[in-house]
Protein backbone atom coordinates (compact mmCIF):
# COMPACT_ATOMS: atom_id res chain seq x y z
CA UNK A 1 0.00 0.00 0.00
CA UNK A 2 1.43 3.56 -0.86
CA UNK A 3 2.61 5.53 1.57
CA UNK A 4 2.21 8.56 -0.29
CA UNK A 5 -0.60 10.62 -1.70
CA UNK A 6 -0.90 11.34 -5.62
CA UNK A 7 0.15 15.28 -6.60
CA UNK A 8 -2.67 15.41 -8.53
CA UNK A 9 -5.50 13.97 -5.85
CA UNK A 10 -7.69 16.63 -4.60
CA UNK A 11 -6.51 18.37 -1.10
CA UNK A 12 -8.30 16.93 1.78
CA UNK A 13 -9.44 20.51 3.51
CA UNK A 14 -12.04 20.51 6.57
CA UNK A 15 -15.81 20.65 5.40
CA UNK A 16 -18.19 22.34 7.78
CA UNK A 17 -15.75 23.98 9.48
CA UNK A 18 -18.28 27.45 9.42
CA UNK A 19 -21.43 26.05 9.10
CA UNK A 20 -20.57 23.64 11.97
CA UNK A 21 -18.07 23.86 14.29
CA UNK A 22 -18.14 27.92 14.24
CA UNK A 23 -22.15 28.18 15.48
CA UNK A 24 -21.21 25.23 18.20
CA UNK A 25 -18.48 27.63 19.64
CA UNK A 26 -19.38 29.19 23.60
CA UNK A 27 -18.95 32.93 23.12
CA UNK A 28 -15.72 33.24 24.61
CA UNK A 29 -14.28 30.65 22.52
CA UNK A 30 -15.53 32.35 19.62
CA UNK A 31 -13.68 35.78 20.80
CA UNK A 32 -10.83 33.62 21.13
CA UNK A 33 -10.56 32.69 17.96
CA UNK A 34 -11.73 35.53 15.97
CA UNK A 35 -10.74 38.23 18.60
CA UNK A 36 -14.54 40.35 18.17
CA UNK A 37 -17.78 39.10 19.54
CA UNK A 38 -20.29 37.64 17.39
CA UNK A 39 -22.32 40.75 17.96
CA UNK A 40 -19.31 42.86 16.26
CA UNK A 41 -18.02 39.97 13.70
CA UNK A 42 -22.39 40.48 12.36
CA UNK A 43 -21.69 43.92 12.22
CA UNK A 44 -18.45 43.64 10.11
CA UNK A 45 -20.20 41.76 7.93
CA UNK A 46 -23.34 44.21 7.44
CA UNK A 47 -20.79 46.70 6.85
CA UNK A 48 -18.39 44.88 4.44
CA UNK A 49 -21.64 43.91 2.59
CA UNK A 50 -22.90 47.81 2.86
CA UNK A 51 -19.26 48.72 1.06
CA UNK A 52 -19.57 46.26 -1.57
CA UNK A 53 -16.77 44.25 -0.72
CA UNK A 54 -18.12 40.84 -1.39
CA UNK A 55 -17.21 38.84 -4.85
CA UNK A 56 -19.45 37.90 -7.47
CA UNK A 57 -18.97 34.98 -9.06
CA UNK A 58 -15.35 34.62 -10.56
CA UNK A 59 -14.13 31.86 -12.73
CA UNK A 60 -17.00 29.84 -12.15
CA UNK A 61 -16.31 29.17 -8.50
CA UNK A 62 -18.49 29.70 -5.63
CA UNK A 63 -18.07 32.85 -4.46
CA UNK A 64 -17.18 33.24 -0.58
CA UNK A 65 -20.23 33.50 1.41
CA UNK A 66 -20.49 37.08 3.38
CA UNK A 67 -20.53 34.83 6.64
CA UNK A 68 -17.20 33.06 5.76
CA UNK A 69 -15.47 35.78 4.47
CA UNK A 70 -14.75 38.07 7.65
CA UNK A 71 -14.36 34.84 9.66
CA UNK A 72 -11.00 34.26 7.16
CA UNK A 73 -9.92 37.53 7.64
CA UNK A 74 -10.05 37.59 11.21
CA UNK A 75 -9.01 34.24 11.67
CA UNK A 76 -5.73 35.31 9.68
CA UNK A 77 -5.39 38.88 11.36
CA UNK A 78 -5.47 36.65 14.89
CA UNK A 79 -3.13 33.98 14.28
CA UNK A 80 -0.01 33.48 12.04
CA UNK A 81 -0.89 30.33 10.71
CA UNK A 82 -0.27 29.53 6.92
CA UNK A 83 -2.13 30.45 4.45
CA UNK A 84 -2.12 26.77 3.56
CA UNK A 85 -3.67 25.91 6.99
CA UNK A 86 -6.28 28.94 6.59
CA UNK A 87 -7.28 27.88 3.23
CA UNK A 88 -7.69 23.84 4.87
CA UNK A 89 -9.51 25.19 7.46
CA UNK A 90 -11.97 27.04 5.94
CA UNK A 91 -12.39 24.81 2.38
CA UNK A 92 -10.80 27.37 -0.23
CA UNK A 93 -8.39 27.86 -2.54
CA UNK A 94 -5.06 29.47 -1.25
CA UNK A 95 -5.73 31.79 -3.78
CA UNK A 96 -9.03 32.61 -2.91
CA UNK A 97 -8.25 33.33 0.86
CA UNK A 98 -5.60 36.06 -0.34
CA UNK A 99 -8.08 37.27 -2.93
CA UNK A 100 -10.66 37.55 -0.03
CA UNK A 101 -8.75 38.87 2.47
CA UNK A 102 -7.14 41.49 -0.19
CA UNK A 103 -10.70 42.74 -0.93
CA UNK A 104 -12.04 42.70 2.73
CA UNK A 105 -9.03 44.87 3.74
CA UNK A 106 -9.58 47.46 0.84
CA UNK A 107 -13.14 47.78 1.87
CA UNK A 108 -12.15 47.99 5.63
CA UNK A 109 -9.32 50.89 4.76
CA UNK A 110 -11.49 52.82 2.11
CA UNK A 111 -14.94 52.65 3.74
CA UNK A 112 -14.59 51.94 7.03
CA UNK A 113 -11.50 53.72 8.28
CA UNK A 114 -12.61 57.00 8.54
CA UNK A 115 -16.18 56.02 10.56
CA UNK A 116 -13.68 54.73 12.82
CA UNK A 117 -10.37 56.52 13.25
CA UNK A 118 -10.68 59.80 13.55
CA UNK A 119 -9.60 63.29 15.19
CA UNK A 120 -13.16 63.50 17.88
CA UNK A 121 -15.23 66.75 17.47
CA UNK A 122 -15.23 66.46 21.25
CA UNK A 123 -11.84 66.47 22.62
CA UNK A 124 -12.30 66.40 25.97
CA UNK A 125 -15.13 63.12 26.04
CA UNK A 126 -12.00 60.74 25.61
CA UNK A 127 -8.71 62.95 26.48
CA UNK A 128 -5.76 61.71 28.79
CA UNK A 129 -5.98 65.01 30.62
CA UNK A 130 -7.33 68.23 31.08
CA UNK A 131 -4.89 70.82 33.06
CA UNK A 132 -4.32 74.05 33.20
CA UNK A 133 -6.92 74.86 31.05
CA UNK A 134 -5.09 72.52 28.47
CA UNK A 135 -6.49 69.31 27.11
CA UNK A 136 -4.10 66.24 26.49
CA UNK A 137 -6.12 64.73 23.23
CA UNK A 138 -3.99 62.04 22.98
CA UNK A 139 -0.64 60.44 22.96
CA UNK A 140 1.69 59.66 19.96
CA UNK A 141 4.23 57.19 18.98
CA UNK A 142 5.64 54.78 16.39
CA UNK A 143 5.52 51.03 16.51
CA UNK A 144 7.53 48.75 14.11
CA UNK A 145 5.59 46.28 12.60
CA UNK A 146 8.00 43.57 11.43
CA UNK A 147 7.50 41.91 7.69
CA UNK A 148 9.39 39.71 5.45
CA UNK A 149 12.20 40.90 3.46
CA UNK A 150 10.77 43.24 0.85
CA UNK A 151 11.61 42.15 -2.83
CA UNK A 152 13.10 45.87 -3.23
CA UNK A 153 15.25 48.13 -1.28
CA UNK A 154 15.66 45.48 1.59
CA UNK A 155 18.31 47.48 3.62
CA UNK A 156 15.87 50.63 3.99
CA UNK A 157 13.71 48.76 5.92
CA UNK A 158 15.71 47.37 8.08
CA UNK A 159 15.55 49.25 11.90
CA UNK A 160 17.79 49.74 14.37
CA UNK A 161 16.78 46.63 16.47
CA UNK A 162 18.39 44.74 12.99
CA UNK A 163 14.80 43.10 11.39
CA UNK A 164 12.62 44.25 8.26
CA UNK A 165 9.85 46.55 9.37
CA UNK A 166 7.03 49.17 8.73
CA UNK A 167 6.90 52.05 10.93
CA UNK A 168 3.03 52.59 12.61
CA UNK A 169 2.45 56.11 13.84
CA UNK A 170 -0.44 56.71 16.11
CA UNK A 171 -1.79 59.00 18.24
CA UNK A 172 -4.82 57.16 20.50
CA UNK A 173 -6.63 58.77 23.34
CA UNK A 174 -7.36 57.36 27.38
CA UNK A 175 -9.46 54.41 26.41
CA UNK A 176 -6.51 53.22 23.89
CA UNK A 177 -8.64 54.21 20.84
CA UNK A 178 -6.56 55.31 17.50
CA UNK A 179 -7.72 58.61 16.27
CA UNK A 180 -5.09 58.80 13.78
CA UNK A 181 -3.01 56.28 12.50
CA UNK A 182 -0.44 56.27 9.27
CA UNK A 183 1.81 53.84 8.37
CA UNK A 184 4.19 53.24 4.83
CA UNK A 185 7.60 54.12 6.12
CA UNK A 186 10.93 51.83 6.26
CA UNK A 187 11.46 50.88 9.51
CA UNK A 188 15.23 53.01 9.20
CA UNK A 189 13.19 55.83 9.27
CA UNK A 190 13.09 57.98 12.29
CA UNK A 191 10.22 58.90 14.04
CA UNK A 192 10.43 62.28 13.96
CA UNK A 193 10.83 62.43 9.89
CA UNK A 194 8.14 60.00 9.65
CA UNK A 195 5.88 62.50 11.60
CA UNK A 196 7.18 65.12 9.38
CA UNK A 197 6.39 63.90 6.81
CA UNK A 198 2.77 62.41 7.09
CA UNK A 199 -0.68 64.21 7.09
CA UNK A 200 -0.78 64.63 10.85
CA UNK A 201 1.66 67.23 11.27
CA UNK A 202 0.01 69.84 8.74
CA UNK A 203 -3.20 69.29 10.61
CA UNK A 204 -1.78 69.37 13.88
CA UNK A 205 -2.44 73.30 14.02
CA UNK A 206 -6.00 73.11 13.19
CA UNK A 207 -6.92 70.24 15.38
CA UNK A 208 -4.66 71.30 18.46
CA UNK A 209 -4.95 75.34 18.55
CA UNK A 210 -2.60 76.82 20.28
CA UNK A 211 -2.70 77.06 23.95
CA UNK A 212 -6.20 74.96 23.74
CA UNK A 213 -4.90 71.45 23.35
CA UNK A 214 -2.00 69.30 23.00
CA UNK A 215 -0.75 65.52 21.80
CA UNK A 216 2.28 64.38 24.06
CA UNK A 217 5.26 62.35 22.56
CA UNK A 218 8.59 61.03 23.61
CA UNK A 219 11.53 62.64 23.26
CA UNK A 220 12.27 61.69 19.54
CA UNK A 221 9.48 63.70 18.46
CA UNK A 222 10.02 67.49 17.83
CA UNK A 223 8.73 69.95 20.55
CA UNK A 224 6.05 72.26 18.67
CA UNK A 225 2.95 74.06 19.81
CA UNK A 226 0.54 71.08 19.55
CA UNK A 227 3.45 68.52 20.74
CA UNK A 228 4.85 68.27 23.79
CA UNK A 229 7.94 66.24 24.28
CA UNK A 230 10.02 65.83 27.55
CA UNK A 231 12.91 68.01 28.04
CA UNK A 232 15.89 66.13 26.51
CA UNK A 233 18.28 64.84 29.07
CA UNK A 234 21.78 66.10 28.70
CA UNK A 235 22.88 65.17 32.58
CA UNK A 236 21.90 68.87 33.73
CA UNK A 237 18.03 68.56 34.19
CA UNK A 238 16.82 70.34 37.34
CA UNK A 239 14.69 67.99 39.84
CA UNK A 240 11.28 70.25 38.38
CA UNK A 241 12.25 68.96 34.89
CA UNK A 242 12.92 65.29 35.95
CA UNK A 243 9.56 65.54 37.94
CA UNK A 244 7.68 67.07 34.46
CA UNK A 245 9.26 64.24 32.31
CA UNK A 246 7.88 61.53 34.82
CA UNK A 247 4.29 63.35 34.59
CA UNK A 248 4.61 63.17 30.44
CA UNK A 249 5.66 59.65 30.69
CA UNK A 250 2.74 58.49 32.77
CA UNK A 251 -0.02 60.19 30.85
CA UNK A 252 1.68 58.71 27.34
CA UNK A 253 2.07 55.09 28.73
CA UNK A 254 -1.72 54.91 27.10
CA UNK A 255 -0.04 54.62 23.41
CA UNK A 256 2.56 51.73 24.36
CA UNK A 257 -0.75 50.06 26.10
CA UNK A 258 -2.77 50.64 22.87
CA UNK A 259 0.21 48.69 20.53
CA UNK A 260 0.50 45.93 22.94
CA UNK A 261 -3.05 45.24 22.79
CA UNK A 262 -2.92 45.97 19.21
CA UNK A 263 -0.50 43.08 18.67
CA UNK A 264 -2.06 41.45 20.80
CA UNK A 265 -5.02 40.95 19.45
CA UNK A 266 -4.29 40.48 16.43
CA UNK A 267 -1.00 38.34 16.25
CA UNK A 268 -0.48 38.71 12.48
CA UNK A 269 0.58 41.99 13.10
CA UNK A 270 4.11 40.15 15.03
CA UNK A 271 5.40 39.35 11.77
CA UNK A 272 3.67 40.09 8.13
CA UNK A 273 4.87 38.09 5.40
CA UNK A 274 3.15 39.03 2.46
CA UNK A 275 4.69 40.09 -0.75
CA UNK A 276 3.44 43.46 -1.78
CA UNK A 277 4.47 47.01 0.38
CA UNK A 278 1.00 48.32 -0.32
CA UNK A 279 -0.65 45.01 0.88
CA UNK A 280 1.16 45.16 3.99
CA UNK A 281 0.26 48.68 5.13
CA UNK A 282 -3.67 48.06 4.22
CA UNK A 283 -3.64 45.37 6.58
CA UNK A 284 -2.08 47.36 9.16
CA UNK A 285 -4.37 50.29 8.49
CA UNK A 286 -7.47 47.61 9.06
CA UNK A 287 -6.01 45.93 11.77
CA UNK A 288 -6.06 49.45 13.77
CA UNK A 289 -9.55 49.82 12.71
CA UNK A 290 -10.76 46.81 13.91
CA UNK A 291 -9.13 46.96 17.15
CA UNK A 292 -11.12 50.62 16.79
CA UNK A 293 -14.26 48.96 15.81
CA UNK A 294 -13.73 46.06 19.52
CA UNK A 295 -13.17 49.07 21.75
CA UNK A 296 -16.21 50.70 20.59
CA UNK A 297 -18.25 47.68 21.12
CA UNK A 298 -17.09 47.82 24.73
CA UNK A 299 -14.30 44.97 24.49
CA UNK A 300 -11.47 46.29 26.15
CA UNK A 301 -9.14 43.48 25.44
CA UNK A 302 -7.62 43.56 28.70
CA UNK A 303 -6.72 39.69 27.98
CA UNK A 304 -5.40 40.40 24.71
CA UNK A 305 -3.02 42.84 25.65
CA UNK A 306 0.82 41.41 26.03
CA UNK A 307 4.03 42.41 27.90
CA UNK A 308 6.06 44.52 25.18
CA UNK A 309 7.66 42.31 22.36
CA UNK A 310 10.88 44.49 22.21
CA UNK A 311 9.28 46.72 19.41
CA UNK A 312 8.29 49.21 22.36
CA UNK A 313 8.22 49.87 26.14
CA UNK A 314 12.44 50.93 27.06
CA UNK A 315 12.99 54.04 25.19
CA UNK A 316 15.64 53.70 22.89
CA UNK A 317 18.90 56.13 22.64
CA UNK A 318 19.26 56.84 19.54
CA UNK A 319 22.30 58.43 17.90
CA UNK A 320 21.66 62.48 17.35
CA UNK A 321 20.75 62.68 13.29
CA UNK A 322 20.74 66.05 11.19
CA UNK A 323 17.01 65.90 11.70
CA UNK A 324 16.86 65.94 15.56
CA UNK A 325 19.30 68.80 15.05
CA UNK A 326 16.81 70.72 12.65
CA UNK A 327 14.16 69.81 15.01
CA UNK A 328 15.77 71.14 18.29
CA UNK A 329 15.89 75.23 16.69
CA UNK A 330 12.13 74.66 16.39
CA UNK A 331 11.75 74.22 19.95
CA UNK A 332 10.70 77.86 21.20
CA UNK A 333 7.13 77.17 19.56
CA UNK A 334 6.54 74.70 21.83
CA UNK A 335 8.38 76.25 25.27
CA UNK A 336 5.64 78.17 26.65
CA UNK A 337 3.26 75.58 26.49
CA UNK A 338 5.34 73.09 28.20
CA UNK A 339 6.19 75.62 30.38
CA UNK A 340 2.36 76.60 31.15
CA UNK A 341 1.74 72.61 31.56
CA UNK A 342 4.92 71.84 33.78
CA UNK A 343 3.03 74.97 35.99
CA UNK A 344 -0.17 73.27 36.04
CA UNK A 345 1.63 69.75 37.03
CA UNK A 346 4.09 70.80 39.57
CA UNK A 347 2.57 73.84 40.72
CA UNK A 348 5.12 76.99 40.42
CA UNK A 349 7.38 76.37 43.73
CA UNK A 350 9.44 72.98 43.01
CA UNK A 351 12.68 73.73 41.59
Amino acid sequence: MPCFRDDQAERVRARGYVVATVPAYLDDDFRGHFRMTRHQVQQLQEDLGAAGAYAEDHGGREPISPGKAPLVLLWTLANQDTIRSISDRFDLTKSSVIRSNRRLTNAIVNDLLGEHVKWPNNTAAGAIDCVGGIEIVGAIDGSHIPISQPVEDQEVYVNRKGFHSLVLQAVCQADMRFIDVFTGYPGSVHDARVFRNSPLCQALPRLCPDGESVILGDSAYPLTGQLITPFKDNGRLTRRQKRFNTEVSKRRVVIERAFALLKGRFRRLKFLKMWSIADTTKTIIAACVLHNMCLAGGDRGDDFGELTDGAEGLEVVVPRHRDDAAEDRRDERGAPVREQLMTAFLGPELR
